[in-house]
């Protein structure tokens, strides 16, 4: 899984990305997708580069990534299937709170 954005600027969320979804989670060299992006196509239309996938495995790097904790999923999952059986009850108690 690759991080971009502002998501790719919090360790927390990354490690916690990593942890919740059990996979490795990648922080390119270069975090502003759309941008970077934009940079890409120019370049391959003006032939500066030969073709997007050529200049992708040029420029991409990877600076940092983030590997799951042993054991964390598991504890992850567990409290979602919590959260699971009692969001319907969250929700009726909202429900119940508000004026008609």
């Amino acid at each position: 899984m690759r991080a971009i954005g502002g998501g790719a600027k919090s360790l927390l969320w990354l490690q916690l990305k990593a942890d919740i979804t059990k996979r490795r989670v990648a922080v390119p060299n270069v975090t502003e997708a759309a941008a970077f992006g934009a940079a890409i196509l120019a370049g391959v239309g003006t032939k500066v580069y030969k073709g997007a996938e050529d200049t992708i495995k040029r420029v991409y790097k990877e600076k940092e990534t983030y590997m799951p904790q042993e054991g964390l999923g598991k504890v992850y999952d567990k409290h979602y299937r919590l959260y699971s059986a009692l969001k319907d009850f969250f929700n009726e108690i909202e429900a119940a709170g508000k004026p008609p």
